[in-house]
């Protein structure tokens, strides 16, 4: 632009660095003071990135908590619900958190940053098979006009729980080992199975 001129043209991006006709360059304040450089506002809802369990996952531990990683930073709404229901099951094990009443006793939840966890009050069933829901209301990003999280739709995150184990464990070895003589009486006893004892973890 030449001196005395003027332009309104626009672009999205950041000026880092400006130089005018007699080759000086303007700092920082005379930039914001002879710039618009207001940001691009956010109209892009947050998405999942990661789910832990992930979808269609399989033997997954029964105490594991259920954990949504978003592609940006998160803040629950105060409205809506989030469900975690059994798929072919007696619905024995369900549960829904009302957002609108928080703590909720079926589950402790936490957002930090873009991390969304629910960590469920008791065990999951073993060998069943799970779908966690959360509504179109629940979860918003942090812009300083929210966009609204879209919500999962049937199917988006199932997982199945791990099988109970129908085999009792076996000790392998001990030390010390059976019918031991002059022990130390501060000796450590241990016992080694051929697999991890159920509840073990």
């Amino acid at each position: 632009i030449g001196s005395g001129q003027s332009s309104t043209e626009s672009f999205d991006g950041e000026i880092a660095l400006i130089r005018v006709y007699n080759n000086e360059i303007l700092t920082q304040p005379q930039i914001e003071a002879n710039f618009d450089t207001d940001s691009v506002p956010d109209t892009f809802p947050p998405v999942i990135d990661t789910l832990d369990p992930a979808d269609d996952a399989t033997g997954i531990c029964v105490g594991t908590d259920l954990v949504a990683t978003f592609n940006e930073n998160i803040a629950l709404t105060g409205l809506g619900s989030i469900t975690v229901t059994e798929v072919g099951g007696d619905s024995s094990s369900d549960f829904t958190i009302d957002l609108t009443s928080l703590p909720d006793a079926d589950a402790a939840l936490a957002v930090v940053g873009a991390v969304l966890t629910i960590d469920p009050a008791l065990n999951l069933e073993a060998g069943q098979e799970y779908e966690v829901a959360i509504s179109s209301d629940a979860l918003e990003d942090t812009a300083g006009t929210p966009n609204a999280f879209a919500g999962t739709s049937s199917g988006d995150w199932t997982f199945t729980t791990a099988a109970n184990d129908p085999t009792a464990p076996v000790i392998t070895s001990t030390d010390p080992v059976d019918d031991a003589t002059e022990i130390a009486v501060d000796a450590v006893l241990t016992a080694t199975f051929e697999s991890l004892p159920q509840g073990v973890m």
